[in-house]
């Protein structure tokens, strides 16, 4: 046999006592099947991840041929045993009322065969109708009905028996398809709720001209009873999922779809003389999107009145090796009716190609603005937000730049003892490292909160002094409340309590930075959140351009929400690279990084996703928006008026720290009390601006090397003099661990 396979040719036969000699000349069972063993011996090879093996070939009558499942399954069917002793009567009772229907109860005793003579006798006094063809077959089998008047015996097994397709070819370029198909629930498929019909993104005419795949659902039904189509995006193309809401029983299954396909027919200019152009529809009945065989098929084409048909062909099988079993006939009307003559295994289709002039000359409907925005709408759209978006933000920054714009939002007014030097310190350095909880504990200390105590080891102590917090700040109550928890008194400034140091960083990074944006800078927010508003409506008519507004609406929502923490984490991560973390303390970039990487993952998903369902283009756009927002949401925060005015007035305040006149000191003397008030108060300040140093050697030098303007807060060793704050945070800072490159160094 051609390229080694050995079909087992199938026989039709009648069941016995029941089928008139009328329908079978009707049907031309005989002249078509002669039709289809004559082209077994012409049958080409398969690609092999579609059809069965030589052993995959099932002898039937009425079937012709079936191809099981097993490529589609992973596992090959044990057909014989599928009910095993006790599950035969769902088959049986359908037989039974099927044969009892036809020709009468069951329950009749048999009569002897007659004889040829008798036979025709019997045949010629029965009325004409419908008929049951068998299945030679020892496994599970069921009933498929077979339009108009057949009932077919089919396996029960996993297939589609049937698949009927009904193209309307309307007075513009759209189509009207309504399709029939079975589909074979087996008893294993115990969650089956429905099928779903796919169609490519984009389909092309024969001149290789891509159009975007427009589809309108008119109807659908499941066994006769309505159910919602949903449109849906699919990584390859556009999805009708007719899904009912509970799995359905094993047996034969009905599903109806009615849907209008637009942009479908294709106009040419006639070159072989005529001047009349023609029209050209070539279309996928199919699809060769089923991963399991199709052992009937057809499909009828209703032509405009009066149409003059020019030809009309057909393929089937694996589009790469594409055969012609296809039976093709036309009534009085020119209509033209497409049969399979040879089962589709899985993952084949059955393609029909027809074109006609028409005797009115309708034009094909062809509005160029609705097409362009049907297939490129989407793209433009997003184009144009994102220059509207980056426009508006480049205006606004550069009118904002150059003082144009007042600004729309003011520092916040600052409060008592809410300018806290640790805030300042940060606006120094903007980052949160040990000298910040310094500044923060010294200040606290000068407020009577706490005390330093410092024992021959150097090791210091925190020593809780009050539990009144009413003279502290906010971030220094969360220092308070970290350090002192509970009835506890006395903090040990120890390697066990490098952790608790540690995590008190973090904390304090995060409240840093907040307060010192709410202080320091300026964030233009009437502008920002406008430009905001003006993307938010770009996503909305581009979701509305889209065939799946929904579900396009929501992907945009879900990408919005990977790259809103995608930035802040990104942000965190750069400053982290900025300072050196790579080299000192790379434990530190790790949280940042899986988060990053995280929510990368998640927007790199989602940006697929919306290009599926709208394009690729439009994903880009829409990604370079999203790019733009998070750029200008920097660029937009400015310097506060206090921000600014501390700036104007640091240096003034650095030189009066820096000062060692003492004459500010000799009018309060003999007043060691405040003169310690005053020592404590700017010390602080002093340590965030780096002159401590400075500070320190105005008092001690007028105290004469005396220690009595020591503070009451310390209590320990270390000397009263130019170097005590720099000895004292040493002391300090000893306990927290010290970076990589200085470990190595060391």
């Amino acid at each position: 046999m051609a390229k080694g396979f050995l079909f087992v040719f199938a026989l039709f036969s009648m069941l016995s006592g029941g089928m008139p000699p009328a329908a079978a000349q009707e049907n031309s069972l005989n002249a078509d099947l002669n039709k289809i063993l004559a082209s077994f011996d012409t049958k080409q090879g398969f690609d092999p991840h579609n059809a069965g093996g030589l052993d995959k070939v099932i002898s039937a009558r009425g079937t012709l041929v079936f191809f099981d499942n097993s490529h589609s399954t992973g596992q090959t069917p044990d057909l014989s045993g599928v009910f095993g002793k006790k599950k035969p009567n769902i088959v049986r009772r359908t037989l039974e009322k099927a044969k009892a229907r036809l020709f009468g109860s069951s329950a009749e005793q048999p009569r002897p065969t007659p004889s040829p003579l008798q036979q025709q006798e019997i045949y010629a006094s029965q009325p004409t109708g419908p008929k049951l063809m068998t299945l030679d077959y020892t496994g599970a089998k069921t009933i498929a009905a077979i339009p108009p008047d057949t009932y077919v015996e089919v396996p029960f097994v996993r297939h589609i028996p049937y698949y009927f397709s009904r193209i309307e070819v309307l007075a513009n370029d759209t189509i009207s398809v309504s399709e029939t198909i079975q589909r074979v629930v087996d008893p294993s498929e115990e969650d089956f709720t429905g099928i779903d019909r796919l169609f490519p993104k984009y389909h092309a005419d024969r001149s290789g001209k891509k159009h975007r795949t427009d589809l309108t659902v008119l109807s659908a039904e499941i066994d006769g009873k309505p159910v919602d189509a949903a449109l849906k995006p699919d990584k390859f193309g556009v999805r009708i999922a007719m899904h009912g809401d509970k799995p359905l029983a094993p047996g034969v299954h009905v599903f109806t779809l009615t849907y209008l396909f637009a942009d479908k027919i294709a106009e040419f200019d006639n070159t072989a003389g005529d001047s009349r152009s023609f029209k050209e529809l070539i279309w996928n009945v199919t699809g060769q999107h089923w991963d399991i065989p199709v052992t009937r098929a057809g499909a009828i084409v209703i032509y405009p009145r009066g149409a003059k048909i020019f030809s009309r062909s057909a393929l089937t099988g694996d589009m790469r090796q594409p055969q012609h079993d296809v039976r093709i006939k036309r009534d009085s009307e020119n209509d033209t009716a497409f049969t399979l003559t040879y089962p589709l295994a899985p993952f084949e289709g059955l393609i029909l190609i027809t074109n006609w002039a028409e005797s009115d000359a309708a034009p094909v409907y062809n509005a160029a603005l609705d097409r362009f925005l049907r297939e490129h709408g989407t793209a433009l759209t997003a184009f144009l937000a994102f220059l509207f978006v980056c426009s508006y933000y480049l205006a606004t920054w550069i009118s904002l730049k150059k003082n144009q714009v007042p600004a729309s939002t003011q520092a916040l007014s600052v409060k008592k003892d809410d300018l806290n030097p640790a805030v300042v310190y940060y606006a120094r350095c903007r980052q949160t490292v040990p000298k910040t909880l310094f500044v923060l504990l010294l200040d606290m200390a000068g407020k009577g909160f706490l005390s330093f105590e410092q024992n021959s080891q150097k090791q210091l102590t925190l020593i809780k002094q009050t539990d009144s917090t009413k003279s502290l700040s906010a971030l220094e109550k969360t220092v308070a409340k970290k350090l002192f928890p509970k009835e506890e008194t006395a903090f040990k400034m120890t390697a066990a309590n490098a952790l608790r140091l540690t995590r008190l960083l973090q904390t304090l990074d995060g409240k840093m930075k907040r307060e010192y944006k709410s202080k320091f800078v300026t964030f233009q927010q009437t502008y920002f959140w406008f430009g905001i508003l003006m993307a938010a409506i770009s996503v909305v008519t581009v979701a509305s351009l889209s065939p799946f507004a929904l579900t396009t609406g929501i992907t945009a929502f879900i990408a919005v929400a990977c790259f809103v923490p995608l930035y802040f984490s990104g942000e965190k991560l750069f400053s982290l690279l900025k300072r050196g973390a790579f080299s000192n303390n790379r434990r530190a970039l790790t949280v940042p990084t899986l988060t990053s990487l995280a929510f990368l993952a998640g927007l790199s998903q989602a940006l697929h996703w919306y290009a599926v369902e709208t394009t690729w283009v439009t994903a880009v756009w829409f990604a370079a928006a999203l790019i733009c927002i998070a750029v200008f949401y920097s660029l937009l925060q400015s310097p506060s008026l206090l921000g600014k005015t501390l700036a104007e007035n640091l240096e003034g305040y650095k030189i009066y720290l820096s000062s060692q006149d003492d004459t500010l000191l000799a009018t309060m003397r003999n007043a060691d009390r405040k003169i310690k008030t005053l020592y404590n108060k700017h010390l602080p300040f002093a340590v965030a601006l780096d002159v401590d140093r400075l500070w320190t050697k105005r008092f001690s030098a007028f105290a004469n090397g005396n220690a009595k303007l020591a503070p009451d807060w310390y209590a320990g060793n270390l000397p009263f003099d130019e170097n005590f704050t720099d000895a004292l945070f040493t002391a300090f800072s000893t306990v927290f661990p010290a970076p990589a490159r200085k470990k190595k160094n060391s």
